[in-house]
């Protein structure tokens, strides 16, 4: 059935159909013909597509490794909203992979994905408020987004918001909060998170 949609040119099918032969889910796998339905479907400016075309290219699995080309296909999906490829575009822009690096760029396309509720997105722009780093350095914004990713249970938002807690910045001192949050991404299995709770007395 997907097979016949995909060959009748429906593009979410395309996707599909691209996802189940790149992994290898439910037939055989196939990662060049995989690659072949993402472009039928990106040709239909079908954003997941063009995402998935992107992870293909920076990673190497599929295609010829081309960071330019990866980067390109980001911004391709980026720019009609794909909140998975506005993360992708940010890291590009962040490490300088296929793109010149641009810490403003970065904040840009973070800020996009962070605002539609993509919790690593969150995080990374709430570390990028503490380091100053495509944003001017503000503490508040930094919890702020901190706490929105820790509250969708990303364990690194979690121990950075617990941080702040701990140390009184960007809000008022408080250790019971501080504990509460390294508790949340130790449990999660974040080492760090462990560490800290041990210096402050605490299983």
């Amino acid at each position: 059935m997907i097979k016949k949609e995909a060959r009748n040119g429906y593009a979410q099918a395309q996707y599909e159909l691209g996802c189940m032969l790149f992994t290898g889910w439910g037939m055989e796998k196939d990662r060049r013909e995989a690659i072949r339905w993402f472009l039928e479907a990106a040709g239909h400016h079908h954003a997941q597509s063009q995402n998935a075309l992107g992870l293909a290219y920076s990673s190497g699995e599929g295609v010829r490794q081309d960071d330019t080309e990866g980067a390109r296909w980001f911004r391709l999906a980026a720019e009609q909203g794909d909140v998975d490829a506005q993360f992708n575009l940010s890291c590009m822009y962040y490490n300088g992979w296929g793109v010149e690096q641009d810490k403003h760029e970065a904040a840009k396309w973070c800020m996009k994905a962070a605002a539609q509720g993509d919790p690593q997105a969150q995080c990374v722009l709430g570390s990028m408020y503490v380091r100053n780093e495509g944003v001017k350095q503000d503490l508040k914004e930094a919890m702020r987004w901190f706490r929105r990713g820790a509250e969708q249970g990303n364990p690194v938002a979690q121990h950075n918001l617990a941080v702040l807690y701990e140390d009184g910045k960007g809000v008022e001192k408080n250790l019971r909060e501080a504990i509460k949050w390294y508790r949340q991404a130790a449990e999660q299995g974040l080492p760090q998170s462990r560490e800290a709770l041990a210096l402050l007395g605490e299983k």
